[in-house]
């Protein structure tokens, strides 16, 4: 490569794509009716790149964000009304606890008792969520659980974890890995969605 031609790369490079990059964000915003730069800037990301994070795993729309902010809301007004949550282990209790669920969180790992036993010892709800992991063996044990509380009187709720695993599904096998999803999520970054956690 000639001197000129190699200059002139390295212009293009530090002048021409950053002013690109620039023009590319502000019409994102604008297209996206964002009022904010960081939210433009943010969006920008999404928009234009469409491809995983630096972190790893997909990037979420604000549309998206927005519907799993519901969900969790939904699930903290449940937990707040005194319906407990079942789920499988001590780091899925720990990542809804980060998610500011502070009611009651029964985990199906601990103790001594066999999966019916503790079941039965759950008799005294009239209603419990049932957020197992997103996997094939989690479908298995929600449907384990939801009949057999059926029986026992139990209002199994399992709408709540099939609407999170349709949203994050390509990107979260578990439940202990949402909270951590979420926080990499460039809205979350950038402060345009705050809200999600404990402060």
């Amino acid at each position: 490569m000639s001197t000129d031609a190699g200059y002139a790369v390295r212009r293009c490079a530090q002048v021409v794509l950053p002013a690109m990059l620039t023009f590319a964000r502000a019409a994102c915003g604008v297209a996206c009716g964002l009022a904010t730069a960081v939210q433009a800037n943010a969006s920008c990301e999404i928009f234009v790149t469409r491809v995983t994070n630096k972190n790893g795993g997909r990037l979420l729309t604000k549309e998206t964000l927005e519907q799993v902010e519901e969900l969790l809301d939904e699930l903290k007004e449940y937990s707040s009304g005194g319906v407990p949550i079942l789920v499988e282990g001590v780091d899925d209790e720990r990542a809804l606890r980060k998610l500011d669920v502070k009611e009651k969180i029964f985990r199906i790992s601990s103790g001594s008792k066999t999966l019916l036993n503790f079941l039965e010892s759950l008799t005294g709800f009239k209603q419990i969520i049932i957020l197992t992991d997103f996997d094939r063996a989690g479908d298995k044990l929600a449907e384990f659980c939801a009949e057999h509380l059926r029986r026992l009187g139990v209002e199994p709720i399992m709408d709540i974890r099939e609407k999170l695993k349709a949203l994050l599904r390509k990107d979260v096998k578990d439940i202990q890995g949402i909270a951590g999803f979420l926080r990499r999520q460039p809205l979350v970054q950038h402060g345009v969605k705050t809200d999600l956690f404990t402060k």
